[in-house]
């Protein structure tokens, strides 16, 4: 499977469910079903969280291949 696209921080805002918006100097990698952002938080230097681009609360209500994508 390719590599997500690295996110151009000239682009727009990436908009995120629960998240809400994100701003794009923390948005580090997008594909169609995952963005990588710099957590604003982070618990230890470099920490980045990996968020679904759809609502999901849980491992099990992502579909398969989002979990493929995921653990990728």
């Amino acid at each position: 499977m390719p590599l997500p696209e690295t996110h151009d921080s000239t682009r727009k805002p990436v908009v995120l469910p629960v998240f809400g918006v994100i701003e794009p100097e923390r948005v580090l990698a997008v594909d169609e079903w995952f963005a990588v952002i710099a957590d604003k938080f982070p618990v230890t230097p470099g920490h980045v969280l990996i968020v679904p681009r759809r609502a999901a609360s849980r491992f099990g209500e992502l579909s398969v291949p989002e979990r493929v994508r995921l653990l990728e």
